[in-house]
């Protein structure tokens, strides 16, 4: 009986073995597997990536050609909202990519909103009378050094007694994620981890960091028609309706008054019909793999005025004084030890890029 006993031991401890052997060798698979495929999606993302920058090339090309022909860029229903049939584009085999348009005339100019359209932004987004005078203090004095001096000063003493103390920059935003630094903004439109919640997005949805006058009616959703003139309920009614019919000829409107004739709402200053400033959202992919671009191109011409260039693009003459080197201003005789390089001839580029982002942050 003892050696049935010893043969059912080494039998158990057999089988023991057996299924720990398979548990490591599964697990060492998977493992194997998924690193495989880690190397496998990072290694397509160049390919991806020159992919997705050849698509924005191409959107680019078709946007120009029908601004060429058109004279102005209305909307993407123009033609420039699928480009690679106007451009009569194929991308290679097993390459998809989808591109996403944003038109930021078509939101409310944050830098440019006065008080009271500021106050009907935050009355769309459900605050209440209180609520939204809170937030446009707070945000006009986020921005505006003469409207902190004029409004209390509760706000600064938060920001000063934070656990990293810091001060208003009094500039306009130069990134949503910057109201998380805002009094009143970082408790409404954030959770308790920092992270944007929904009424973040909605807003980012109606409102753009760039600098413009006139709201692109093609594009502008009626909240942003609401928040910009202040018409009321039954002609924001009468444009929800306006917004159903069917044209006539073209899915855009090429002037303002055919827009309020449509809309039968009329439309004053302050309102466009054509667009200076586009974001794209790429999106490429290869079955698994995928690449996110998002770029913001303005027309050349107009691209100072939506947002002014940085020091950092002002050109300098290299034969003047080198006055920025010297802490006190420089000295009368002192020049740049560079050589003078050869002029370079500049390649006429219709558009130019505001802003550009790869597979992070991206709104």
């Amino acid at each position: 009986m003892f050696p049935f006993r010893k043969r059912g031991s080494i039998l158990l401890l057999t089988l023991f073995l057996v299924a720990l052997a398979a548990f490591a060798l599964t697990a060492f698979i998977e493992k194997a597997y998924s690193e495989i495929m880690a190397e496998a999606l990072y290694a397509k993302r160049d390919e991806l990536r020159m992919e997705a920058y050849s698509v924005l090339e191409t959107t680019a090309a078709v946007m120009h050609s029908i601004q060429t022909f058109d004279r102005q860029l209305y909307s993407p229903e123009q033609g420039w909202g699928d480009p690679f049939m106007m451009g009569g584009v194929e991308l290679p085999e097993g390459i998809e990519a989808d591109i996403e348009f944003i038109d930021e005339m078509g939101k409310i100019p944050l830098p440019a909103a006065n008080r009271e359209q500021l106050m009907r932004l935050f009355e769309v987004l459900g605050f209440d009378e209180r609520a939204s005078q809170e937030l446009v203090e707070s945000l006009r004095s986020w921005i505006d050094l003469g409207e902190a001096q004029n409004s209390f000063d509760a706000f600064h003493r938060d920001y000063e007694r934070a656990e990293i103390p810091y001060r208003p920059p009094f500039r306009p935003l130069n990134s949503f994620y910057e109201l998380a630094a805002i009094a009143g903004f970082r408790e409404t439109f954030f959770n308790e981890n920092g992270d944007p919640n929904e009424l973040f997005h909605r807003f980012t949805s109606l409102v753009s960091l760039y600098r413009f006058q006139t709201i692109n009616v093609n594009t502008a959703a009626p909240a942003v028609l609401r928040i910009w003139s202040g018409i009321d309920e039954s002609d924001l009614a009468a444009m929800e309706r306006g917004s159903s019919l069917q044209f006539n000829e073209k899915p855009y409107f090429e002037s303002v008054e055919e827009a309020s004739n449509h809309f039968g709402v009329p439309l004053g200053q302050g309102f466009g019909v054509s667009t200076h400033c586009v974001r794209m959202v790429i999106t490429v992919s290869d079955g698994a793999s995928d690449f996110v671009l998002s770029a913001t191109l303005a027309q050349a011409g107009q691209a100072d005025q939506l947002r002014p260039p940085s020091e950092i693009n002002t050109q300098v003459d290299i034969d003047q004084p080198d006055e920025r080197r010297s802490g006190l201003g420089g000295n009368r005789g002192a020049r740049t030890r560079r050589r003078r390089q050869p002029q370079q001839q500049m390649v006429p580029y219709p558009f130019r890029f505001l802003e550009i982002r790869e597979n992070e942050n991206i709104l």
